[in-house]
């Protein structure tokens, strides 16, 4: 009997995840659709999907993926050395750049004082995984501008009526914060403030003031930049 080798090309275009990844990002693949493009093509008579899904199946989450050895990969039907080599080096990256990231946050927590803004900006894009999607964080410190806490309060479009004093210092009260900061980043990729984004700062400053909690500054961020509030002199 001889073995067919299905692609991705063997499904019906709409649903190829090469063509849905083009059109639609890759937020919008499933687990599978990602595995299959690593893949490429499927063995022994099953498709590229249905290997896929065995992967999935295999491993309970993505994080046991990270984990998984070049044994366990081989454990999995249809799945020769090569392929299997693949995967294995796939999960090794992700579990360096966790790594990586964890020890990228140790290091900037471990900071003896929040000292700049420049600072503050990589705090707060250390909060954010999805850049696409505005999230307002708020960075608490004590007394002496050691950070304490930090913690994403808000994922959507922030509007001055959205951002309550109220649930901002509820998280500095609950942390004991002596200071806060907040940030939020852009997803246009602009930095300069809107007219809500200085309501905002306006209203939590003086919040801050009656509480006795100081907004110290308000970071917005993008990948690769920031502005300050306190340093344009806006607050």
């Amino acid at each position: 009997m001889s073995h067919i080798n299905f692609t991705v090309k063997d499904l019906p275009p709409d649903d190829r995840p090469r063509e849905r990844l083009a059109r639609e990002g890759k937020d919008k693949l499933s687990d599978i659709e990602l595995f299959a493009l690593i893949l490429g093509s499927g063995f022994s008579g099953m498709s590229v999907m249905d290997t896929a899904k065995e992967i999935k199946k295999r491993f309970h989450s993505l994080v046991d993926f990270k984990e998984a050895s070049l044994q366990d990969f081989r454990q999995i039907k249809g799945l020769g050395k090569a392929k299997a080599s693949q995967l294995v080096a796939c999960a090794e990256i992700s579990r360096r750049i966790a790594r990586d990231e964890a020890k990228k946050r140790t290091d900037i927590k471990n900071q003896t004082a929040v000292t700049s803004s420049s600072i503050a900006a990589e705090l707060a894009r250390n909060q954010i995984e999805d850049f696409n999607i505005e999230n307002f964080i708020i960075l608490s410190f004590n007394s002496r501008n050691k950070l304490v806490a930090a913690e994403v309060s808000t994922i959507g479009t922030l509007t001055s009526s959205l951002v309550h004093p109220r649930e901002t210092f509820k998280a500095a009260i609950r942390n004991h914060a002596a200071k806060i900061m907040i940030a939020h980043n852009h997803p246009s990729g602009e930095t300069d403030p809107s007219d809500d984004d200085i309501k905002i700062t306006k209203r939590l400053s003086e919040g801050g003031k009656i509480l006795g909690i100081e907004l110290i500054d308000h970071i917005i961020v993008t990948p690769d930049d920031f502005f300050s509030f306190k340093d344009e002199g806006l607050l």
